[in-house]
């Protein structure tokens, strides 16, 4: 027989012992078992050309070829402009007049164009080459799917507490090019961890109508009505796809598929005919449950308190004894003792001062 223990002989397992610790692990809810609203939807979607990444890059993140192309385009411009606007001066004389400041002004509008595009431009690539974004489920259904998540008091915070998505900008309109919804759902919400519980939050069909149901949200919270999202910042940002490996670890973190109402058992027995019971004291006797302690009936435990049984006749034979046991050891209620010892006492059946004992007897007390 070998000296080794099974776990230690090398294949990894080790026997199942019935009186071993064991720890009870919370079970996930799979894909499969989700509620309606985080299941993906994928159907019509485009993806737009150019990178396509899982998330979001880290800090500093890398500019798109087609950003960096659009800022240069905006920076010739700007010198194209001022270019052309000093050119007028120098090939027109002051007898043009009004010719040459007509020309110039075309070349300081083509300038100030491109330079004020640029300008705005500027902090959206800032915001995302340094920013921070934290992932989201994007979910949308009708009223009552969502009900069947948060129940019916959390739709009201859902309708009218919406955050408004930013990010967008003038490039923006010019290098989108992913499928957008014109028809917007009942609800729309981001399923959040912000730390203490997951959560659903309300947010506008326009920021976020360029992606699907299930999908992951990359944002930014700028305050509690207002959120910065990743896919806007076009055309900055990348396409983020929606790779199995990282939902799984996004759905994990965010704790999906914990939130789930559980109607109570009064709202189930709301509107239904409700019947009180009561026992013979007039105690409630109420449903299924541990029934109340039955109180004592009067006229019981009146032995505790020395009383004769109602009805009966005061200091009557069936009176109960009125020696308290606490009592009972006090020299009152002592018992006397046995006869023969120190003093006899007188026979009952002789009258009262009699007595059968020698008035002689010195043991006579």
């Amino acid at each position: 027989m070998s000296e080794l223990a099974p776990w230690e002989s090398g294949d990894g397992k080790q026997p199942f012992h019935p009186d071993a610790p064991t720890q009870k692990v919370q079970r996930r809810k799979a894909p499969g078992r989700l509620q309606e609203i985080y299941k993906r939807q994928t159907e019509g979607i485009i993806v737009p050309s150019g990178n396509v990444v899982p998330r979001p890059q880290a800090a500093p993140r890398p500019i798109e070829p087609r950003a960096r192309m659009a800022l240069m385009v905006l920076g010739l411009a700007v010198f194209i402009g001022l270019a052309w606007a000093g050119l007028c001066f120098v090939i027109f004389s002051a007898e043009a007049g009004a010719l040459r400041m007509v020309y110039a002004s075309i070349g300081f509008l083509l300038a100030a164009v491109a330079g004020i595009i640029l300008l705005l431009e500027l902090p959206r690539m800032n915001t995302y080459r340094t920013g921070t974004f934290i992932p989201g489920v994007l979910v949308y259904g009708s009223r009552a799917q969502i009900e069947k998540v948060v129940g019916p008091m959390g739709i009201p915070p859902l309708q009218s507490g919406q955050a408004k998505g930013s990010g967008g900008g003038i490039l923006s309109s010019v290098f989108d090019r992913s499928a957008h919804k014109t028809a917007p759902p009942e609800i729309v919400a981001l399923h959040v961890n912000r730390g203490s519980t997951p959560e659903l939050i309300g947010v506008e069909w326009e920021a976020v109508r360029e992606l699907q149901r299930g999908d992951i949200v990359w944002f930014q919270t700028q305050s509690p009505t207002s959120l910065l999202m990743f896919h806007k910042l076009v055309p900055y940002a990348p396409w983020v796809s929606q790779d199995e490996a990282t939902r799984k670890e996004v759905f994990d973190a965010l704790r999906v598929g914990e939130i789930e109402y559980k109607d109570r058992a009064e709202h189930k027995a709301m509107g239904t005919t409700k019947v009180i019971n009561t026992d013979a004291d007039g105690n409630l006797v109420v449903g299924q449950g541990q029934p109340k302690p039955q109180q004592p009936r009067r006229g019981e435990n009146t032995k505790q308190l020395g009383l004769s049984k109602q009805g009966g006749m005061l200091g009557g034979v069936d009176q109960f004894d009125q020696t308290n046991q606490e009592e009972a050891g006090t020299d009152m209620f002592r018992t006397p003792p046995e006869q023969g010892h120190d003093f006899r006492i007188s026979d009952p059946d002789k009258p009262l001062g009699g007595y059968d004992v020698d008035p002689g007897d010195d043991n006579y007390q």
